[in-house]
């Protein structure tokens, strides 16, 4: 059964299950959008705090000097975003991969990585580890998982792999709480 409820002038469609109201994730993204362009503008990192913007801007420092290659560092960047809902982030960084070389068939196919045969086995151990990071209250991170991408990466490249996850995590949560606006 399929009810309307009205909240002011904005509109949520409620599915009815079991006993309880539940909101679906297609309205969710709705109101989402809608809550986005009727608040007003919210400061960025670097207008409310610019010494927080250089601790997050000396993470990526850190990222830029270390030996995680520009692939691998993209399809971090776009695999969390992806899954954080950033589209601010998703549109930024699949820019960036595209030049630097990243075909879009890969790019396309980011989401169903599993099921294609165009990643490598270091880019699926990569996937897999900023899978389970980005959706650590699930599960944790799984012995198998982190196992896999030692023996695949190193433990050094596997510790740059999970800075890079944890950045583009912390940027995606500064990107959707300060309602980033995608740039043309």
């Amino acid at each position: 059964m399929i009810r309307r409820l009205g909240n002011g002038s904005m509109w949520t469609t409620y599915f009815m299950q079991t006993g309880r109201l539940t909101e679906s994730k297609y309205t969710i993204s709705l109101r989402r959008k809608f809550i986005y362009k009727t608040m007003a503008k919210r400061k960025t990192l670097q207008e409310a705090d610019p010494k927080a913007f250089q601790t997050m801007l000396a993470f990526e420092k850190y990222l830029s000097e270390s030996s995680l290659s520009k692939t691998h560092a993209e399809l971090i960047k776009i695999r969390v975003s992806q899954i954080n809902g950033c589209s601010y982030c998703i549109n930024k960084h699949t820019k960036e991969a595209r030049e630097a070389g990243e075909s879009e068939q890969r790019i396309y196919l980011l989401s169903a990585w599993r099921e294609v045969p165009f990643y490598s086995p270091e880019e699926r151990a990569i996937l897999a580890l900023a899978e389970e990071m980005t959706n650590i209250a699930a599960h944790g991170v799984s012995d198998a998982v982190y196992n896999q991408a030692v023996e695949l990466l190193g433990q050094q490249y596997t510790t740059e792999v999970m800075m890079g996850i944890i950045a583009m995590n912390a940027w995606n949560r500064v990107g959707i709480t300060t309602q980033r606006e995608i740039e043309s």
